[in-house]
């Protein structure tokens, strides 16, 4: 099995019901990058199963490659963890957001250029990979301002996945979700579902400032996205909302979703082909 973002909602259903995981995840034969952060989101977000939680802990920690890697990003002490070669194209990296600082400083921005190099050497026009950084910071910065986890610290994660003809990334929290955060906005105080509150953020871009009821990341997103081969997830709270661009129309689908704290997007694209999630080399 590959673990893609609909099986790790299959896993979270298990963990929810205490059930068993092992069998589960011994079927794992490698994951997709929205499926693997999914998980740990669920390890991380999710404290009311803690044995069902300490085998998918135990699971990411014994791994080899990008899951054992994505996984000490994640528990480590550091934004970004080990010596990065900064001039690297690298087909898979991860960056953790734990601090204000941690999206604004040096080493996310030289995260942010190793993603453009990697989609140019992919086979993607420069103007494309510049605007998708854009739009991926955009979406980190969501994180910081609207996530607010724990005091001091913010629980964001990062990582893309690049092959030559497609790419994928992945902005992940497990904060507050999006229908808590646009509760504070007077303009949004109407929401009451963690459906209707996803919907608006996206396709009105509903932002929970109260002096800027309508904010620019998922604009900026679609607007980088515009016409392109491409398939994108949120989810928030027991909400999912599924958008795939053919570059002639758009469908849309909103489901429900076991519930995880935070608000978890992905964005696959394609330059041939239906975009699908694929699996992550080396798991």
């Amino acid at each position: 099995m590959i673990l893609n973002s609909r099986n790790a909602d299959a896993i979270r259903r298990l963990v929810q019901s205490k059930s068993e995981l092992n069998a589960a995840l011994k079927s794992v034969a490698g994951f997709s990058l929205a499926g693997m952060l999914e998980l740990f989101a669920t390890a991380v977000g999710t404290a009311d199963y803690q044995t069902q939680l300490q085998q998918i802990e135990e699971f990411a920690a014994t791994r080899n490659g990008h899951v054992r890697e994505a996984w000490l990003h994640w528990k480590g002490p550091a934004a970004a963890g080990g010596e990065v070669d900064c001039h690297a194209s690298p087909t898979v990296e991860f960056f953790r957001l734990r601090t204000r600082e941690d999206q604004t400083g040096l080493p996310y921005q030289l995260y942010q250029e190793r993603l453009v190099r990697s989609l140019k050497e992919a086979e993607f026009q420069r103007k494309f990979a510049e605007a998708l950084a854009g739009a991926m910071a955009d979406m980190t910065d969501n994180v910081i301002q609207h996530s607010l986890a724990l005091p001091g610290e913010f629980s964001g994660f990062v990582g893309f996945h690049i092959l030559p003809g497609y790419m994928a990334f992945a902005v992940i929290d497990v904060g507050r979700g999006v229908l808590a955060s646009l509760s504070r906005s007077p303009t949004w105080a109407h929401l009451h579902t963690a459906s209707d509150a996803l919907q608006a953020a996206v396709f009105q871009h509903a932002s929970s400032r109260p002096d800027q009821p309508e904010g620019e990341g998922f604009r900026t997103l679609f607007k980088s996205l515009a016409d392109r081969n491409c398939r994108l997830r949120f989810r928030s709270d027991n909400a999912v909302l599924n958008i795939e661009d053919a570059g002639m129309h758009r469908e849309a689908a909103i489901a429900s979703s076991p519930p995880l704290c935070g608000l978890q997007l992905s964005v696959c694209c394609t330059l041939k082909g239906r975009p699908e999630e694929k699996a992550i080399d080396g798991t």
